[in-house]
């Protein structure tokens, strides 16, 4: 898996993106950091049309991407996937906020500082 991964050439900053999601489960709660350098936003969309699920979560990792993407990525057929985007993108749907505070209770607290967060009716 690693060797589909990583490809070369790849930069540091992408290989450091990659490795940041390899080995973290849909009940991670690490914090959220940003990395002092950051792949391009081409490699992040390359990322999010990607056929390996791991480098869709990396590019669900990433509070940067574009709209567009961020609705296809909301719709992946990989939890995890999901997962990362709702916890991680300021412009998940809000359909998508809430089938993870359903689905994943260690992410609510986390989930319930988002703005975007959908208010009780």
């Amino acid at each position: 898996m690693r060797a589909r991964l990583h490809p070369f050439p790849r930069t540091w900053a992408e290989y450091w993106a990659v490795h940041a999601v390899i080995g973290h489960g849909p009940d991670c709660t690490c914090p959220i950091t940003e990395p002092a350098d950051e792949p391009s936003p081409d490699w992040y969309a390359a990322c999010a049309a990607s056929g390996e699920p791991v480098l869709r979560q990396v590019a669900a990792s990433r509070p940067g991407l574009p709209a567009e993407l961020v609705e296809t990525l909301a719709r992946d057929d990989d939890e995890k996937v999901r997962i990362q985007l709702a916890c991680r993108h300021p412009l998940a749907p809000q359909h998508l906020l809430s089938d993870v505070f359903l689905t994943r209770p260690v992410h609510r607290p986390h989930l319930l500082t988002l703005s975007a967060f959908p208010a009780p009716a």
